[in-house]
């Protein structure tokens, strides 16, 4: 799964989520051109393109339509995203952080 954005003199003008195979994955890119209609900003639409390349991977992993997903889902997606790998590297308090001011 993947994003893939359409540029005009350098402007994203257009983003799709493409399945494995490069096909568009429908309901999200009806979701990403109703955004472009709406006048959304182009780093606006790429955000959501990239959580919903979230939601699409964890369905296909679930095995589930997006029709299908409900609230207990939630949890069992929020558990799978905080198991998939990140690029980025972990934010954690560091000791100053967590003492008290004096007063």
């Amino acid at each position: 799964m993947r994003v893939v954005k359409e540029r005009h003199g350098g402007v994203v003008r257009r983003v799709r989520l493409v399945d494995g195979n490069g096909e568009p994955v429908v309901a999200a890119c009806r979701f990403l051109d109703h955004l472009v209609d709406r006048g959304f900003s182009p780093h606006t639409i790429c955000a959501y393109a990239y959580d919903l390349r979230r939601l699409f991977t964890f369905l296909a992993a679930e095995g589930m339509d997006w029709c299908e997903f409900r609230g207990p889902d939630a949890l069992r997606m929020l558990a799978f995203l905080r198991r998939a790998p990140s690029r980025r590297p972990a934010q954690r308090l560091g000791p100053s952080a967590r003492q008290c001011s004096p007063r």
